[in-house]
């Protein structure tokens, strides 16, 4: 577990830096507090786009941690509870990034994996 945590520490990380140095704006750098040059006027909008940016990262991350611990799991039922959690997150990501594709990509995936659930639950079910 200590590696997991150490990988998710590592892509929450690299998230940050990507999100500050890569995606954010100097508009938004500059104006997510009310002190910026137009901050009075632009703050709620700028601290919202800055959240979600970080928002998407966390949820990139989070998302992928599940994903991981699924793979591990020995439970079917237990291994799709937990691919659909991570659905969510990348679904949570897909809305903030504005990804359509990737967000029919894991709505799909994920009906999928409540399709399968469902047909084991009704295949153990005692007739």
């Amino acid at each position: 577990m200590t590696m997991t945590m150490t990988t998710l520490l590592l892509a929450l990380l690299v998230g940050h830096a990507l999100c500050d140095y890569g995606l954010q704006t100097q508009f938004i750098a500059d104006n997510k507090a009310r002190s910026g040059p137009v901050g009075w006027l632009f703050w709620p909008w700028c601290l919202s786009a800055h959240a979600a940016l970080h928002g998407g990262a966390v949820a990139l991350a989070v998302g992928m941690l599940l994903a991981t611990a699924a793979r591990w799991c020995r439970s079917a039922l237990v291994l799709r509870l937990l691919f659909l959690l991570a659905g969510a997150c990348w679904v949570a990501h897909d809305l903030l990034t504005g990804s359509t594709f990737g967000l029919l990509a894991d709505l799909l995936c994920m009906t999928g994996l409540v399709v399968g659930a469902l047909r084991d639950r009704r295949a153990t079910a005692p007739a």
